[in-house]
């Protein structure tokens, strides 16, 4: 593996409202469409179809309607300065194109969505530096080259989400921060909290926390198909914190080069080349109550130049290897901890 996204107008017009009467029949029943700057408060209804570049402005809150199935044409993007909201638990909301933009947050603006389905998005939610905390619950991010991009000083929170990235990635796949010329990834140089996220990285990268990012997911499930990827990978991440968790089907479950820290509780690591690999942190961590094991060459690697790492109750299968140290290691289990992965 290699180391390593206008101002116009809206087109409703006092003209067109009071010309409805006199229009004809195929007039009245064309669908509604958006382009341009959305400047005031605004909701999204069923059969929408939106054009080229979308701005929700800074003092407008564009609000979907429960159920709502909005088109884009390719190569679309929404630009949220204002607020995105969606409040469809049980009756979902879609938007979904052959290819677009997907949504992307900028300093001051803020998603706040749950039961919103995304499809088709290159990067299905991108929160620029300055974004307010946003929350995306309860909805899908399908067939998205990056389901989700943090910058720096921002903060996601994902509940209830399957992300799924494209089996073929293509020709807009140029992805050099996720580790390689045409590969995948959810990035994190801000904070992500994450609660029963299912994300399937096919054969590409999981989740990357670079330079100072902070990651916390729980009951969740991160998987590949025999991806060369990794699930979780730090590159000078700040802290790291998986809790009742599996990664399975990829090249890594956790590989850490370096991070500040991590604790790893009630995970469960298996079926991948490697468990936890740890080539640098810089203050005391720790993995408790799991299960790293049945992975191919090891379960569990350290090597350079690591803090005090602790290894409580975990169960492998006897592939370890340590280089430059030891882990201290307590009540070492002869059999599988039981309730490990999702609650």
């Amino acid at each position: 593996m290699l180391r390593s996204s206008t101002p116009w107008s809206v087109a409703l017009t006092l003209f067109a409202a009071l010309s409805c009467s006199c229009s004809s029949s195929s007039e009245a029943e064309a669908p509604p469409t958006r382009t341009g700057l959305i400047a005031a408060d605004d909701t999204w209804p069923s059969g929408l179809t939106l054009s080229g570049n979308i701005v929700i402005g800074k003092n407008a809150t564009v609000n979907v309607a429960a159920g709502a199935k909005i088109k884009c044409a390719e190569g679309s993007t929404i630009t949220i300065d204002g607020t995105l909201r969606v409040a469809a638990e049980g009756r979902r909301a879609t938007i979904s194109c052959s290819r677009w933009g997907g949504l992307v947050v900028q300093a001051g603006g803020a998603i706040d969505a749950v039961g919103l389905d995304l499809e088709n998005a290159r990067t299905g939610l991108l929160l620029r530096e300055g974004a307010r905390d946003s929350r995306f619950e309860g909805g899908d991010i399908r067939n998205s080259i990056n389901p989700f991009a943090l910058e720096k000083s921002t903060k996601l929170t994902l509940t209830n989400v399957k992300a799924t990235t494209p089996a073929e990635l293509g020709t807009d796949a140029s992805n050099t921060i996720c580790g390689g010329q045409s590969t995948s990834c959810g990035l994190v140089f801000g904070t992500l909290v994450a609660s029963r996220l299912d994300y399937d990285q096919q054969g590409h990268e999981g989740i990357l926390v670079y330079d100072g990012g902070e990651l916390t997911i729980e009951d969740s499930h991160i998987h590949g198909n025999n991806s060369p990827g990794e699930a979780i990978w730090s590159l000078k991440g700040k802290k790291v914190t998986v809790r009742y968790t599996k990664m399975s089907g990829v090249h890594c479950g956790v590989h850490f080069e370096p991070v500040g820290s991590f604790e790893l509780d009630h995970v469960e690591m298996a079926k991948n080349v490697y468990g936890a690999r740890m080539f640098g942190s810089q203050e005391p961590s720790v993995i408790k109550d799991s299960n790293v094991a049945g992975n191919a060459i090891l379960d569990l690697e350290m090597f350079g130049q690591n803090s005090q790492i602790t290894l409580e109750n975990v169960f492998t299968s006897g592939k370890e290897n340590y280089q430059d140290g030891q882990p201290a290691k307590k009540n070492t289990p002869s059999a599988p901890v039981p309730g490990t992965g999702p609650r």
